[in-house]
């Protein structure tokens, strides 16, 4: 969130595997998070990742 420090801690991971109809795989490791803003406000939410077949030869690091 723009201007508010925030933690985000891993609470429980659940990767997803997702095939396409040509066979390729793409991994969509997602994590239940509990998120706490500097403020003292908190919640739980998603955090995921998309991966594509690829995805580590990208050019941005």
């Amino acid at each position: 969130m723009p201007g508010a420090p925030l933690a985000v801690v891993p609470v429980s991971f659940a990767p997803v595997a997702m095939t396409s109809p040509d066979g390729a795989i793409a991994h969509f490791p997602r994590a239940l998070c509990r998120f706490e803003a500097a403020d003292g406000r908190s919640g739980h939410g998603w955090t995921e990742w998309h991966q594509p077949p690829g995805w580590q030869r990208h050019e941005w690091r």
